[in-house]
């Protein structure tokens, strides 16, 4: 038998170089090791699969953060626009009084000429 069937460890597997049977310590510490090998591969692929999933939040809790980023300086530049909307609307809204007063100022002049 081979050291690769069934866990038994007589020989190297494969190669058919060494037929001659180990000693019990040392097949379990080839069986052993065999297993210990076994779990790292499991526990590493088990790792990159959860690494991977990390990435994967992180890329898009970046990709969050960025458009919430983007949309704090949109909201600042139209908070920015209607501060000076204000503005021009309180200077147009004098004015328009304005006109207003002169109109009526007009009307009872030209009444006033009518009557006279």
């Amino acid at each position: 038998m081979h050291a690769c069937d069934a866990g038994r460890a007589d020989a190297i597997c494969g190669s058919g170089m060494m037929k001659r049977t180990l000693p019990p310590f040392v097949k379990q510490l080839l069986i052993d090791l065999r297993d210990k090998v076994w779990a790292l591969l499991k526990e590493n692929a088990e790792l990159r699969d959860s690494f991977a999933g990390a990435r994967s939040r992180t890329e898009q809790q970046l990709v969050w953060t960025l458009q919430w980023t983007a949309l704090t300086t949109a909201l600042a530049d139209k908070e920015s626009e209607v501060f000076s909307l204000t503005g021009k609307l309180k200077k147009l809204e004098t004015q328009r009084q304005l006109v207003e007063v002169a109109i009526i100022s007009c009307m009872c002049i030209v009444l006033g000429m009518l009557f006279n």
